[in-house]
């Protein structure tokens, strides 16, 4: 992955959507039937499909800038939302999400960005009376 400074919100959106899409797989405890998990931009609210990934635009920091260079450090948040019915099959996700991540990293998808942290929190969702559950989590990388 190449990332552009100029283009830099974009460059790591894409780049982690894209190795997320058709790798997260859901498998019920009760039937053992596998399902694979929309990796979308935003909430769909009108029909929630499930399980689902959430992925909003990328938040960005910055600190001061460095004596003599034009850029300073660039913190990137990268929030992932993972919503299913249950709490076993959020957990899945989340798994799988972490590996898929590390992977990348590992094998030089992402190697213009370096990982330096990952918060996750969880809740109870009942959104129109569709109780499922909702992991998140906090992906940060930085970028000199």
């Amino acid at each position: 992955m190449s990332i552009s400074d100029a283009t830099l919100r974009t460059d790591v959106w894409t780049t982690i959507r894209s190795i997320l899409v058709g790798k997260i797989k859901v498998t019920n405890t009760t039937t053992s039937a596998t399902k694979t998990a929309s990796v979308l931009a935003t909430y769909n609210d009108k029909r929630p499909s499930l399980p689902q990934v959430v992925m909003p635009p990328i938040e960005l920091s910055k600190n001061e800038f460095k004596f003599g260079e034009n850029q300073g450090k660039r913190f990137i948040n990268i929030t992932i939302y993972c919503y299913y019915e249950d709490s076993v099959g959020v957990d899945q996700m989340a798994n799988i999400v972490d590996s898929t991540i590390i992977d990348a990293i590992e094998d030089k998808t992402l190697n213009d960005i370096e990982m330096v942290a990952l918060s996750e929190d969880s809740a109870f969702m009942d959104p129109n009376q569709s109780k499922y559950q909702l992991k998140t989590m906090v992906y940060t990388f930085l970028k000199e």
